[in-house]
């Protein structure tokens, strides 16, 4: 059950993650340039990491990358999309056996089917651009990512827990957070109906709601560990303007 819990954590906290960053930039990749190409699969794929920042080209900017680190990269996301899409139609067939960890299946007490699977996904996808990156830009890569996660990093990055001194008992604390936070998500999830652009805005209130409450569960000396691991500012492209109301779905929504 623990490995259950660790692993539903993962995927509930890249869910309200991945929110703020699809309402930064919802339109996904329409061009065929290697960045817009990019942009669109990181946001689709791997949302709460490092790998969905590096579809935004400020971050790419940010980063320095060379156009052979920028192929390399769009490329391992390319690889990571498919394979997610590949798991997702086994699981649509019934069949999905081999991703499936024990207590994944509904109605097991644990996670849905495929969680474990999914979280095991994100860190090889990580570990593999990681291998792309020199030290500095992995260093600014982690930085920007505790930026644009906020505390909500804490409750499901090991490393960072051990940065900061994160006990048992605050991280216990702050999963319960998360849990109701995943509650009201679903709830505001029905409320908004379909309508795209009221789903977003409430999750993007939802994240800050939730990041407040998990990082008053940290210590002063805390705090300011977790200020520091954030490194120099950096300011996020913001939303562009939207046209219409809700329109097609975009990257993210449709539940793959």
């Amino acid at each position: 059950m623990k490995i259950s819990i660790r692993a539903f954590t993962v995927i509930a906290v890249s869910v309200l993650i991945s929110g703020t960053l699809l309402a930064q930039n919802p339109g996904g990749g329409g061009g065929r340039g290697i960045g817009q190409r990019g942009q669109g699969i990181g946001q689709r794929g791997f949302g709460g990491g490092g790998a969905m920042l590096l579809g935004l080209a400020e971050v790419k900017k940010e980063l320095k990358l060379t156009a052979d680190q920028d192929a390399k990269i769009t490329r391992i996301l390319e690889e990571a999309q498919a394979a997610r899409g590949n798991r997702g139609n086994r699981g649509a067939g019934g069949g999905g056996g081999g991703n499936v960890q024990p207590g994944d299946q509904p109605g097991a007490g644990g996670p849905p089917q495929g969680v474990a699977a999914r979280g095991a996904g994100f860190a090889d996808v990580q570990k593999k651009i990681d291998e792309v990156l020199n030290a500095d830009q992995q260093k600014r890569l982690r930085e920007l990512t505790i930026q644009q996660a906020g505390a909500m990093m804490i409750l499901n990055d090991e490393k960072l827990q051990k940065e900061l001194g994160v006990t048992a008992d605050q991280l216990d604390k702050m999963r319960g957070v998360m849990q109701d936070a995943m509650q009201d998500m679903q709830q505001a999830r029905q409320d908004a109906q379909g309508d795209r652009t009221a789903m977003m805005q409430k999750m993007q209130e939802m994240r800050k709601a939730m990041a407040a409450k998990v990082e008053a569960e940290l210590t002063s000396a805390q705090k300011t560990k977790f200020k520091e691991l954030q490194g120099k500012a950096f300011k996020f492209p913001a939303p562009p303007a939207r046209v219409g109301g809700g329109g097609a779905p975009g990257p993210g929504g449709g539940g793959r």
